[in-house]
C-alpha cells in the first residue's frame, strides 16, 4: 500500500524543493500517485496548484549558452546499443524521420550543460514544423513516471536552453521560430494514461499550469506515428 501523505507534508516538501528550481522536477513527490491523506485530490494536483500560484519560481532557472546544440555525429544510430537506456533507443528510432503532426525531428539526446559543472540533462528530441520548434520530452512505454513529472522536466529545460542560440545552431540566423515545449508520450505509458485522466477533468491543476505555460502534447503509437493529444 502506498504511503498517504496530507496536503500540509507534500506543501512543506514542495515549499523546500522550490527554493531550487534546477532540480525541482527530480524531486520525489512529483511522482507520487496516489491521494491526499483523508482527501480524493491527488498528491500532484497540490504541487501543480503551487506553481500556478508561485510563477515568479521559474526565473530562477539560469539560461545556459552553448557554443552550439547540434551534437556531431548523431545520426540515428545508437552509441551504444547495449544500453539498457530505452528512451534513449526510441530517440534514436525518431532521429531524421518526417513525423505527420510534429514536423522534422532535428536531434535527439541534446545537452544543455556548457561545463561539467552545470546542473542540467539533455532534451530528448527537438522537432521543427516549420513554424514551431518544439522540445520534446519523450517516455517510452513502460515507464511509470507521472504527467507532471514529464511536464517540469522539459519546461525546466525551456527556461534552461538559449531559444536564439538553439534555432541558429540548427536553422540559421535568418530563421524565425517560436520554441515550445512538449511531451511526447506512448499510448501505453503512465504519463499518458493521466493525459487522459486530465483531459475527462480529472487533473484540472495540472490541465492549467500546461494551458499557463503551454506546454503541448503529443501521442506516440506502437507503429510510431505522431498525434497531437
Amino acid at each position: 500500500m502506498r504511503t498517504k501523505y496530507s496536503r500540509e507534508e507534500i506543501l512543506n516538501r514542495v515549499e523546500e524543493a522550490a527554493k531550487t528550481m534546477t532540480t525541482f522536477y527530480q524531486q520525489p513527490f512529483v511522482n507520487y500517485r496516489g491521494t491526499l491523506l483523508g482527501e480524493k485530490e491527488y498528491d500532484t494536483e497540490v504541487v501543480a496548484s503551487y506553481l500556478l500560484e508561485h510563477p515568479h519560481l521559474w526565473d530562477q532557472i539560469p539560461t545556459i549558452t552553448r557554443s552550439s546544440y547540434r551534437v556531431a555525429g548523431h545520426d540515428g544510430i545508437a552509441q551504444n546499443p547495449d544500453s539498457n537506456q530505452a528512451e534513449a533507443h526510441l530517440a534514436y528510432a525518431l532521429a531524421n524521420r518526417q513525423i505527420p503532426g510534429l514536423g522534422t525531428i532535428l536531434d535527439y539526446q541534446v545537452p544543455l550543460k556548457r561545463s561539467l559543472h552545470d546542473n542540467a540533462g539533455k532534451i530528448d528530441l527537438i522537432a521543427d514544423d516549420g513554424t514551431i520548434i518544439y522540445l520534446l520530452e519523450l517516455k517510452q512505454g513502460a515507464s511509470s513516471e507521472t504527467l507532471l513529472r514529464c511536464v517540469l522536466e522539459i519546461l525546466t529545460y525551456w527556461h534552461t536552453v538559449d531559444h536564439s542560440k538553439l534555432i541558429e545552431s540548427f536553422l540559421g540566423n535568418a530563421v524565425c521560430r517560436t520554441v515550445v515545449p512538449a511531451v511526447l508520450l506512448p499510448e501505453v505509458c503512465r504519463a499518458y494514461q493521466e493525459l487522459e485522466e486530465l483531459k475527462q477533468g480529472k487533473r484540472p491543476q495540472l490541465a492549467a499550469l500546461m494551458a499557463q505555460h503551454g506546454v503541448r502534447a503529443f501521442v506516440l503509437d506502437s507503429s510510431l506515428n505522431c498525434r497531437h493529444a
